[in-house]
C-alpha cells in the first residue's frame, strides 16, 4: 500500500481488493502509519476487485481470489501458466524458510481477524495451488499446497 502512488505515478493501474481500496484511496489507518513509521500518499484506485474477478495484464489472466483476515479487502492473484497454478499472496501468507513453516498474517493491523483469517485459510487449502510467492521472504516454487495447509493447521492449534 505504501508505494500505490508511486507506481501509479509511473503509469501503473492500482488494483486493490475491498476495502484496502478505500484505505489506499484515503491514506487511513489502514495503511498502518504506526508500524512503517511514515504515511502513505493517498492514491486512486483505478480498479476494485471482488472475488472471482479476472484481470487481463501482460497477456496473462488473472484471477481474483478475496482471502479477508489479514486486512478486510486482501486478495490473492491466482495465474495458471505453463501448468502451473501460481497464487501472489501479499501478506495472506509466508515463510520465512524452505521447510513449509508458515508466518501466519501479521496480527498487528486494525483489521486483522483470527476467525475470519482461519476461514479463509480454511478456504484456500481446499484448493490446487504449485508456487506461493508472498510479498515477504522466499518464494515457493512447488507443493504450493503445503504450505497453504500446514497455515491452516498452525491456525487452528495456536488461535482456537
Amino acid at each position: 500500500m505504501g508505494n500505490a502512488a508511486a507506481v501509479r505515478a509511473r503509469g501503473a493501474c492500482v488494483v486493490a481488493g475491498p476495502g484496502d481500496a478505500e484505505g489506499v484511496t484515503l491514506a487511513d489507518f489502514r495503511t498502518i502509519p504506526y508500524a512503517a513509521g511514515f504515511q502513505a500518499p493517498a492514491c486512486k484506485v483505478d480498479r476494485v476487485v471482488q472475488d472471482g474477478d479476472v484481470i487481463e495484464a501482460c497477456g496473462f489472466r488473472f484471477e481474483v481470489l478475496h482471502a479477508p483476515g489479514h486486512t478486510d479487502g486482501c486478495v490473492i492473484y491466482q495465474l495458471r501458466h505453463a501448468g502451473k497454478i501460481i497464487w501472489f499472496v501479499g501478506d495472506v501468507l509466508m515463510s520465512p524458510n524452505t521447510d513449509y513453516r508458515p508466518e501466519l498474517g501479521w496480527k498487528g493491523g486494525e483489521e486483522f481477524d483470527k476467525p475470519t483469517y482461519i476461514k479463509t485459510l480454511k478456504r484456500l487449502s481446499a484448493l490446487p495451488v504449485d508456487c506461493i510467492l508472498a510479498g515477504h521472504y522466499i518464494p515457493y516454487l512447488r507443493e504450493g499446497h503445503r504450505l497453504v495447509g500446514r497455515a491452516y493447521v498452525k491456525a487452528l492449534i495456536e488461535w482456537r
